[in-house]
């Protein structure tokens, strides 16, 4: 499980980051429902961006994956969206 600062820890430096952050998170959410129309969930901690979603395909997820990658290059991803499969249900890839 990853671990994350508390908000009472943060230093002004910290606030500046976080704002980053912030503005990181609401544009690649908006390009993704924009570009991909899918609804993903952007979480950032230290250098790794989480990605929570679901698709109705792999090739999707993949498209997603790789949205977040041009956008953010020198993070790492972990991408936890579902996938919808053809008998409808929930499978975690």
């Amino acid at each position: 499980m990853i671990q994350c600062a508390e908000p009472a820890e943060l230093s002004l430096r910290d606030e500046e980051v976080s704002d980053f952050r912030f503005q990181l998170i609401l544009g690649l959410e908006r390009k993704l429902k924009c570009l991909l129309q899918l609804e993903v969930r952007i979480h950032i901690c230290d250098d790794l961006i989480q990605m929570f979603g679901v698709t109705e395909s792999y090739y999707l997820k993949q498209q997603a994956q790789e949205l977040v990658r041009e956008f953010a290059p020198k993070f790492r991803i972990q991408n936890d969206m579902l996938v919808l499969s053809g008998s409808n249900q929930l499978r975690h890839v």
